[in-house]
């Protein structure tokens, strides 16, 4: 049996006629699930001093972001795979100016 006119042209069906389902790929991450992921890529190493050694810092550097006493540098952010992305945004004044 063939696929019809309809659902041929129709690219966000699937040949029955359901919706198909498509994952959404998040590119904006929280700061836990950034330290998560930092956690992740220094526990694939044999010990910390070799994350650290990878990442071109010291291993006490990396513990203290580890554990969030630092903030992640660009260095582990990097190693890690992820980047730092800074974004603006404008509000109004509480108070309007005279």
């Amino acid at each position: 049996m063939g696929v019809g006119p309809a659902q041929q042209s129709c690219a966000s069906h699937d040949g029955l006629g359901r919706p198909e389902r498509r994952q959404v790929r998040r590119n904006q991450l929280e700061e836990a699930d950034v330290i998560g992921i930092v956690r992740l890529w220094a526990d694939s190493f044999p010990s910390e001093a070799a994350a650290a050694r990878a990442a071109g810092i010291k291993r006490q550097t990396l513990h203290q972001q580890r554990n969030a006493d630092k903030p992640l540098s660009d260095k582990v952010l990097k190693a890690a795979g992820l980047r730092r992305v800074v974004t603006v945004h404008y509000e109004f004044i509480e108070e309007p100016r005279s």
